[in-house]
């Protein structure tokens, strides 16, 4: 009677090994480092891995999405919750204590996918994620962490033990009721290099983060009372919008003149502070040597981001060595504006159902 002894992939020499690599899918590389710490380590070894990078939700649902880079699509999702393996007959898979079953399907756009779950007690979940990057992020070469979402309603404290294994990503987003250092654990654990999207309404802690945020494309904070000049003057980052802010005359004049004096801070583009019922206060014009506006240096309107547009020719003007020009906008209601014109005379149409402040 025949019999089926399978393709031995491991008596291969290691080269030809990442031939046989070459024609696989990336979910196939990752449920071969499954198999065995040999078939891991040979996958680790792999140089021809695709580029990969991982997503992850931490909030009511627990999962984690590998993603390709070329058609940022989702190739495997896994998935957390405190079910029992059972006498299930699914493939099983076990990785440092943690273990599951996959599930494998096609998706509407014809791309397999494979759906990873990992059966685990409820007070272990983010261990058991913690486990599970540890290792996507050890096999898959070039796989970095791309997007984290953490929601500290349903996550209080457990949130932590996700931090104490990541140490960068490209952007997180959080909300909390403020009732605890949230903010501050996050971004003292973890270097956020793009965007930092904070929708927590509350922060009733005594102890404000001072250290640096090193976002380059987009930071805001549905209360930013916790910011302190210390931080502000660290930012360089294109677009950032505080709200409820408790920032001083003194710490904006700084950052101001910071930025003036400086050849740096180059990815600064827009800066909207909305303070809180206190204000502002007036700010020190003549020492930063503001101008009113000039229509020949500039133009009117300025676009903050699709729909939205604010006139600025109330503004006043400052500008730097290198010739960069920026506005400075305040008002009662909407706080402060802090504009740079990298194109001091942009398309100033003003398109059917936009907002002008």
């Amino acid at each position: 009677m025949a019999t089926r002894n399978g393709f031995k992939l491991l008596k291969l020499p290691f080269l030809a090994i990442e031939q046989v690599f070459l024609y696989l899918e990336i979910l196939e590389i990752i449920d071969i480092s499954l198999c065995s710490k040999r078939c891991k380590n040979v996958v680790k070894r792999n140089r021809a891995t695709p580029a990969t990078y991982i997503n992850i939700e931490f909030s009511r649902e627990h999962g984690v999405d590998v993603c390709s880079v070329d058609n940022k699509k989702a190739v495997a999702t896994w998935n957390f919750s405190n079910t029992n393996m059972g006498n299930r007959k699914k493939m099983w898979w076990s990785i440092d204590g943690a273990e599951g079953y996959t599930l494998k399907n096609i998706n509407s756009q014809n791309i397999r996918n494979g759906f990873y779950q990992c059966c685990t007690p409820s007070r272990q979940i983010a261990a058991s994620m913690n486990t599970v990057i540890s290792h996507l992020l050890e096999v898959l070469r070039n796989c970095y962490v791309k997007h984290v979402n953490i929601n500290m309603h349903y996550e209080r404290v457990a949130y932590k033990t996700l931090l104490d294994l990541l140490k960068t990503c490209e952007s997180l987003e959080m909300i909390s009721d403020g009732s605890s250092d949230h903010t501050k654990h996050v971004l003292s654990s973890i270097k956020i290099t793009k965007t930092f999207n904070d929708k927590s309404y509350l922060y009733s802690s005594a102890n404000p983060f001072l250290g640096a945020l090193e976002c380059t494309d987009h930071i805001n904070c549905d209360n930013a009372s916790w910011m302190r000049a210390e931080t502000l003057l660290t930012l360089n980052c294109e677009y950032v919008e505080l709200k409820k802010a408790r920032l001083t005359a003194e710490d904006i004049m700084e950052y101001l003149k910071k930025w003036k004096n400086s050849t740096g801070m180059g990815r600064v583009r827009k800066l909207n502070i909305m303070h809180t019922a206190v204000g502002i206060g007036p700010l020190d014009f003549e020492e930063l040597g503001a101008m009113r506006w000039d229509p020949v240096k500039r133009a009117a309107m300025y676009r903050l981001h699709d729909g939205l547009y604010i006139m600025c020719n109330n503004g006043m003007d400052i500008e730097r060595a290198d010739g960069l020009l920026a506005t400075i906008v305040q008002h009662e209601t909407r706080g402060f504006f802090f504009l740079v014109w990298a194109d001091r005379f942009p398309d100033q149409t003003f398109p059917y159902g936009a907002i002008l402040l």
